[in-house]
């Protein structure tokens, strides 16, 4: 790998006390943590998601004409014409509002103006408004109590402090693969190692991989927050935090940790070393759903085109999040870092076993109480295991992505073919795919292992269907795995294939360096090796272990709002007709929420809790959404129809 430095510069002005920022003052950005809409979950009992899904494109890096899907729908009506004849006309109908999910599964995002200021500028800031927020009798937008606050510049809604603590970032030019050593066949042997060293690893060992890790990363922060060192016995160089020039920094992190570990315990396990990595992985998740079949982007010639549609914003709020990742245990004090690491030990041990599990250890009924690893946000997994278990454990992260990629597909196979409406389709809608004839040929072994875990016949039909719709799921986890590798291993490929008649998981299992979907799916079964081993070893585990009925599969669909029908009154008819679940009265000022569908009142009172909220604020919170855009239909007024 060629380490040729690009920077990726992050100095700019304070937006409030108008000075260049850099390395003698805290400085940072404005963030907002909330959770995310772009987050579904595909109903696999729902035919119309699971036809979305199979139609979707096998590459989302080419632009397509919008809407698709619901969004697209189209229906057949008769009219009377001007000839006062009985003619059928087909026009766009009301889309469907996607269900509503569990909410313990939604993800947590985080998003930026980008605009940077001084900590001790944003402090000041701060507390003006806090003052201010209660003395004005108004309602405002920001909820001090909560963190809330405005950027002082453009009034974006944020709730945290994000400490920027490098000037440049490293991107580092290579070819094609960024791994060479994940086909299968060679990651055997990483597998038998690990086979060997993990059933009995030291807690002393980890830890100390734990602050060597430290001391590699040092020099990627500002040259003076840390000192260089050499050893008079080995004369090998080492390096050490600066707390001389440190300017408040330890006590910034100390109080950002402290406040994501308070406020979003509920979606991290860990706290001070998981909720980071969550807040990376979601964030990640919403920006490769929201650049799905366009072809937006900055031009900034990144190859492949998922990282050239990236915007200057969500890339450097990105490279931010990674490197916070990548170095925030060195903002723990020495003591600190080691009797939080005897604490949660044992769990991220636990993780790697059921991520590798070559032990008899039963992960699911030990002191806490993971979850199979098959119920999980693999991706999510796998973003939380780089951050912390590949320094630790010593696991490459090339060979977390390998491992992880296999559970992911294995994952999406037994969802799917769990699924029984899935089944139904597959096998009798003929409508389901249209382009079955360039499914590539092969044993396909793996496939043939899990349909018969299910007592089906491997079909022709079935496993070319199957492979299809594999293709379409797996689609967003290698889109997601690209964005990662570039922004926290800093990857640019130097060159790169045009092959945009390739589907774009091929293309991007070749860039990475991954056997392709193909690949694993004719994966011999039969074989004593590892890999094989592995999969047989979640599944059971997923059969033996399950909380859930239904494994979750996030929706690989382009995001569509619901579809609007090419009436308005369609949606009038719709209004008039619709009664209040609660009061049972038809809404005199009706909204719809183009998420889910349902249809609400704007200035009703009846339906209002504690004389504090109203039905759209309620549907709001239940939803953990939002009102993105709404229809407000005058229904005493027949001429009054408004978009909002």
């Amino acid at each position: 790998m060629n380490h040729n430095r690009q920077p990726v510069r992050l100095v700019f002005t304070c937006i409030l006390c108008q000075e260049e920022t850099d390395e003698d003052k805290p400085y940072g950005l404005p963030v907002m943590i909330h959770t995310s809409p772009l987050f579904r979950y595909t109903p696999l009992n729902d035919d119309q998601w699971v036809k979305e899904a199979a139609s979707t494109p096998s590459s989302l890096d080419i632009p397509h004409p919008r809407p698709v899907g619901q969004a697209n729908s189209h229906g057949t009506r008769r009219i009377i014409n001007s000839e006062n004849c009985v003619q059928l006309v087909t026009e766009k109908v009301l889309g469907k509002g996607f269900p509503f999910r569990d909410t313990e599964n939604i993800g947590l995002s985080v998003t930026t103006c980008g605009h940077l200021l001084h900590y001790r500028c944003w402090q000041s800031y701060f507390k003006t408004v806090s003052c201010r927020s209660g003395s004005i009798p108004r309602n405002h937008p920001e909820h001090v109590e909560a963190g809330e606050f405005l950027c002082p510049l453009c009034r974006a809604l944020s709730n945290c402090f994000l400490p920027i603590v490098w000037k440049e970032g490293i991107n580092r030019q290579t070819a094609a693969p960024v791994w060479s050593e994940l086909t299968l066949r060679e990651s055997l042997q990483s597998l038998e190692h690990f086979k060997r060293s993990l059933p009995s690893p030291q807690y002393g060992q980890s830890l100390l991989n734990l602050k060597n890790r430290v001391i590699e990363v040092l020099p990627r922060l500002f040259p003076s927050l840390y000192t260089e060192t050499t050893h008079e016995a080995d004369q090998k160089q080492s390096f050490k935090y600066n707390k001389r020039n440190d300017q408040g920094r330890l006590n910034i992190y100390r109080d950002l940790l402290k406040g994501l570990h308070e406020g979003y315990n509920d979606h991290q396990p860990d706290g001070e070393w998981d909720i980071l990595s969550v807040l990376l992985a979601g964030t990640i998740t919403t920006v490769e759903v929201s650049l799905r079949g366009t072809d937006a982007g900055t031009e900034s010639g990144l190859m492949p085109p998922i990282l050239d549609q990236l915007s200057s914003q969500d890339l450097m709020l990105l490279r931010v999040l990674a490197e916070t990742v990548r170095t925030i245990m060195i903002f723990q004090d020495g003591l600190e870092t080691q009797s939080m690491w005897l604490r949660v030990f044992r769990k991220h041990l636990e993780r790697m076993y059921q991520l590798l599990p070559f032990t008899d250890m039963d992960t699911h009924t030990g002191s806490f109480l993971l979850a199979p690893l098959l119920e999980t946000d693999i991706f999510e997994r796998f973003v939380i295991s780089c951050g912390v278990c590949a320094p630790a454990f010593g696991i490459s992260i090339g060979q977390l992505l390998l491992f992880h990629y296999v559970a992911e597909v294995t994952k999406i196979t037994l969802a799917i073919l769990d699924s029984p409406n899935y089944m139904k389709l597959v096998l009798n809608d003929p409508k389901l795919f249209s382009d079955l004839d360039d499914v590539p040929l092969g044993p396909r072994e793996l496939l043939k292992y899990l349909i018969a875990k299910f007592e089906r016949e491997p079909s022709d039909k079935l496993l070319t269907g199957t492979y299809r719709m594999l293709q379409r799921f797996i689609l967003p986890f290698l889109r997601k795995a690209m964005i990662f590798t570039h922004v926290y291993e800093g990857v640019v490929f130097s060159q790169v294939e045009d092959a945009k008649d390739e589907p774009e998981s091929d293309r991007l299992c070749r860039l990475l360096g991954l056997p392709t979907l193909a690949d694993v799916l004719d994966m011999s079964m039969t074989t004593n090796d590892m890999l094989p081993k592995l999969v047989q070893s979640w599944t059971n585990l997923r059969l033996r272990f399950h909380r859930r009925e239904t494994l979750l599969l996030h929706h690989p669909a382009v995001f569509e709002t619901i579809g609007l029908p090419e009436r308005l009154d369609v949606l009038l008819e719709l209004a008039c007709k619709y009664r209040c679940p609660k009061c049972e009265l038809v809404p005199e000022d009706p909204a719809m929420c183009l998420l889910c569908g349902e249809i609400v009142c704007v200035q009703s009172v009846c339906c209002r809790e504690d004389d504090e909220y109203g039905e759209v604020n309620l549907h709001r919170e239940a939803y953990e959404s939002i009102i993105c855009e709404s229809l407000t239909v005058d229904v005493h007024n027949s001429s009054g129809f408004s978009y909002g």
